[in-house]
């Protein structure tokens, strides 16, 4: 994805940003508040036409290439160009999308797919679709919806999912045969906000945090923690960061309030 973020932006100043997700074949979609947009190169992102109008919160590919867009009116799949299938929940009938409202997406290392829904709960799709499951793990348990929904989903290195919730819960992933561990934030507990927005296992290890004052980079081999608050000495805009995303460059990009990268 050379070029294609960087050259994007400056086209999509203003722009509600919901979601970054690199395709196999370098492009990055990006989920906005009307649809979804690709940028490839140097050249203008374009707007993908989707059959309904909705805000994007994540695109992801299966092990097919086929699109799936999760939006908070349903899901998406785009099973051969321009012809789409489209999921919502149906009351009473089982193996079916449990939730309209999805804020992310994943694929797994089996290839599977993975949903935060809005309402709590994961809901999986499993490398042999067509059903749905809805996993409600130990994070969502016993707990109000508003107060541990999972946010986002991010891959480690050893292929596991790190899940987190609004109020700081971190839930670890097994794809093989979901199931999931409570953890203790690897960072030091006072160091970083308890609202944490979203988390991002980086490809060199460390872990990147945003949250209600910035973003902050953890390293757990040398326990070294950084904050970037904002502000014209970080370098970052001021504000609630709500989304990260490592390009294949390695380079993390962070969305301030989802109108400033």
């Amino acid at each position: 994805a050379d070029g294609a973020l960087p050259a994007a932006t400056q086209w999509l100043a203003g722009q509600m940003i919901f979601s970054l997700r690199e395709a196999a074949d370098g492009a990055v979609w990006i989920g906005v508040r009307t649809g979804v947009w690709r940028a490839e190169g140097d050249a203008a992102p374009q707007a993908f036409a989707l059959p309904v109008t909705a805000v994007v919160e994540a695109v992801e590919q299966d092990a097919q290439g086929r699109r799936w867009i999760a939006t908070r009116s349903g899901l998406l799949l785009e099973h051969a160009p321009g012809l789409f299938a489209q999921f919502r929940r149906e009351p009473g009938r089982p193996y079916t999308l449990p939730s309209n409202s999805l804020i992310d997406a994943l694929r797994d290392r089996e290839g599977g797919l993975w949903f935060p829904a809005f309402e709590g709960g994961l809901v999986h799709v499993k490398p042999q679709w067509p059903n749905f499951a809805l996993l409600r793990p130990a994070v969502v348990e016993g707990r109000a919806v508003d107060e541990e929904r999972v946010r986002t989903l991010s891959r480690c290195a050893d292929g596991s999912l790190l899940a987190n919730a609004a109020r700081g819960g971190l839930l670890r992933l097994d794809p093989v045969d979901a199931t999931d561990v409570r953890i203790d934030p690897p960072w030091p507990a006072d160091a970083v906000p308890r609202q944490i927005m979203a988390v991002l296992c980086a490809r060199d290890g460390a872990y990147w945090i945003a949250h209600r004052t910035g973003v902050s980079r953890f390293d757990p081999a040398s326990r070294a923690l950084r904050t970037w608050k904002g502000g014209a000495s970080d370098g970052i805009a001021e504000g609630l960061v709500d989304l990260l995303y490592e390009d294949d460059d390695g380079k993390v990009w962070a969305s301030v309030l989802g109108v400033a990268l």
